[in-house]
């Protein structure tokens, strides 16, 4: 699963940030010990952090 994260810094007090995953919406399964797991959907995720 791929990973991509970007942080931007506006000023000193204020960050935003953006987290992607699996962003192409790739099917992956993994199977191990006779049980089988799809992998996660397209996510993204995004935050902005204010500082005082």
């Amino acid at each position: 699963m791929k990973v991509r994260q970007d942080q931007f810094r506006t000023t000193n007090r204020i960050r935003a940030q953006i987290n992607a995953f699996n962003l192409f919406d790739r099917d992956s399964t993994n199977c191990q010990a006779g049980f089988c797991y799809r992998g996660a959907p397209a996510t993204v995720i995004g935050s902005l952090i204010y500082r005082w």
